[in-house]
């Protein structure tokens, strides 16, 4: 076996550090985002009843509020009273015999990043003021909760976080495979490889299909393909979800044409698709967007440049787990909303639990299968692809890295 070179020694470090650099900063990245948006979205719920004669409505007002703040003007110094009672992040609701009530946890926290069981105690300790200084002595409040709040639409930030580390790998293929340079061999910018998408031909070529006889009734030959793969979905054992294999047709149809006609044809299949398979719920534009967006994936990951697994690998990561686990677990939760099967207030929590429990685990056992799928599949149509025309010569061996 071969000793590494000099070089291949630089370029594996290069590629480490690269990564680790990544992954740290999609975490970061994540985890802030994340959190950003528990701060504007997170709510404190508080479930109770009440025998007594006081009406519960009237705490709700801005001057009782500010009273109850002024009794540790310094414990409660985040809460912006004018903004409880103007945007109602304070209300308070009776359902059959019991009493809900609502507040944003952002007006309890010193910052967005403070220590979740602080900003619950801090919580915890306004609300029950608040109703203990309302009602009579002798009246009776009792919570539904031991932990009197629970919090809801929250979503753990280490999770966030967990979730932005496909985007580091990601950010790192890219820049290994696309922004590299060549160093054992010379690919000029012309119109048959590019080094990178960002050229007028790269797109202008790939929108020439529509132009060309040959290429519109091979075209047509993959999509009659691709609607047909859509009546055979194998059960996953993750709730609805499905394994599907019209991710190979639109795979190859990116490989030959490019990714704005896997953008059209995507969005395509998704709007047929729906209408000649049978379907339980409506129609979802939200659908066809992620559809569409898989489609130019694959066009920008293996039209016209040299193809590896690597690349075959980084088109997976994208579909399977910012579009499916990210995009499609966020369309499945608004159907679940519009269908009624569960109310806004609920919708981040099923969204979390969807994510985790079906989305995430299905989309990370299928990643690396479906990479192998693609990477013998096209080991084997290249040469054909090649012989006809439809593809450039010197992109005839696919390398792993």
């Amino acid at each position: 076996m071969n000793k590494l070179t000099k070089e291949s020694k630089i370029y594996i470090l290069k590629l480490l550090s690269v990564l680790i650099l990544s992954l740290i900063l999609s975490f970061l990245a994540g985890f802030f985002i994340t959190s950003t948006v528990n701060n504007q979205n997170s709510y404190y719920q508080v479930t109770f009843t009440y025998s007594g004669n006081k009406d519960l409505s009237n705490i709700v007002s801005k001057d009782y509020l500010q009273s109850i703040k002024d009794t540790d003007a310094n414990k409660y110094s985040t809460v912006d009273v004018d903004k409880l009672i103007e945007k109602r992040h304070f209300t308070i609701e009776k359902i059959d015999d019991e009493y809900i009530i609502k507040t944003k946890t952002k007006y309890y926290a010193d910052f967005f990043f403070s220590k979740q069981q602080r900003v619950a105690t801090r919580a915890e300790s306004f609300i029950k003021l608040t109703l203990n200084n309302f009602v009579d002595s002798q009246d009776e409040i009792t919570y539904k909760n031991k932990n009197v709040v629970e919090l809801k639409n929250h979503f753990s930030p280490y999770l966030g976080g967990c979730i932005g580390l496909p985007i580091g790998v990601i950010a790192s293929l890219i820049l290994f495979n696309f922004i590299k340079k060549e160093e054992n061999e010379n690919i000029e910018d012309n119109k048959t490889l590019y080094k990178t998408p960002f050229h007028l031909s790269y797109w202008k070529e790939s929108l020439d299909t529509f132009k060309d006889t040959k290429k519109m009734v091979s075209l047509a030959m993959i999509f009659s393909l691709l609607l047909v793969s859509k009546f055979f979905i194998l059960p996953s054992g993750f709730g609805n979800l499905g394994i599907g294999f019209g991710f190979i047709f639109l795979s190859i149809i990116g490989l030959m044409y490019g990714p704005t006609t896997g953008l059209i044809i995507g969005a395509l299949s998704d709007i047929i698709g729906y209408f000649i398979t049978p379907q339980t719920g409506p129609f979802n534009f939200g659908f066809t967007i992620q559809a569409a967006l898989a489609a130019f994936t694959y066009g920008l990951t293996f039209y016209k440049t040299k193809l590896s697994f690597s690349k075959i690998l980084l088109s997976r990561i994208i579909a399977n787990l910012l579009l499916n686990v990210i995009l499609g677990s966020y369309l499945q939760c608004l159907i679940f909303v519009k269908g009624g099967t569960i109310t806004n207030e609920l919708f981040f929590e099923t969204l979390k639990i969807y994510m985790l429990t079906y989305s995430l685990p299905k989309n990370l056992l299928t990643l690396i299968p479906q990479s192998i799928v693609l990477f013998v599949i096209f080991k084997a149509i290249i040469p054909v692809l090649i012989k006809f025309n439809y593809i450039d010569n010197k992109a005839k061996n696919i390398s792993l890295i």
